[in-house]
């Protein structure tokens, strides 16, 4: 399985409403959503692996959660970021 990096969000980027939707532990280190959104894992403070499935309709929660984390990572200075971010289109 291929991850798409849009779609791993580190504790840093995981929002309260995101952890809302997606039913997410307060303890919530990490999270990976597969590219069809309809599961996704993700690990606790104590490091253990989780897997949820994702209800219906939680794609406007995503796309809203990976334009803030671009956002955020755009802001960063560019030796600091994201390949995909830095390589020209």
């Amino acid at each position: 399985m291929a991850l798409n990096p849009e779609f791993v969000f580190e504790r840093k980027y995981i929002t309260e409403p995101l952890k809302r939707g997606l039913g997410l532990p307060d303890d919530v280190w990490s999270v990976v959503l597969n590219n069809e959104l309809d599961s996704a894992y993700y690990l606790t403070a104590d490091l253990s692996p989780v897997t949820i499935a994702l209800k219906p309709g939680i794609r406007p929660l995503i796309e809203l959660a990976v334009q803030q984390k671009r956002q955020q990572e755009l802001s960063l200075p560019t030796a600091l970021r994201r390949a995909s971010l830095t390589e020209p289109a």
